[in-house]
């Protein structure tokens, strides 16, 4: 096993990080005024339901009925 020397070589001082400026104050902006066209509202959710549905056997023929086989 070779000796480590125990002289430590010489480390170049950092240079001064320049401050950083100061950032302004952004000032508080209402939202915009923008048309309900997606039939969004304020409320509450409009749309369809996010809770578990019952079984349909109906829906499960119809998604069997569409299956189609490709060779």
């Amino acid at each position: 096993v070779p000796e480590v020397p125990e002289v430590v070589p010489d480390v170049p001082e950092l240079p001064d990080v320049p401050e950083l400026p100061e950032v302004p104050e952004v000032p508080d902006v209402p939202p915009p005024d923008v048309p309900d066209e997606l039939g969004f509202t304020t409320g509450g959710v409009v749309g369809p339901s996010t809770e578990p549905q019952p079984y349909s056997a109906r829906s499960d023929e119809t998604a069997s009925d569409t299956v189609v086989f490709l060779k």
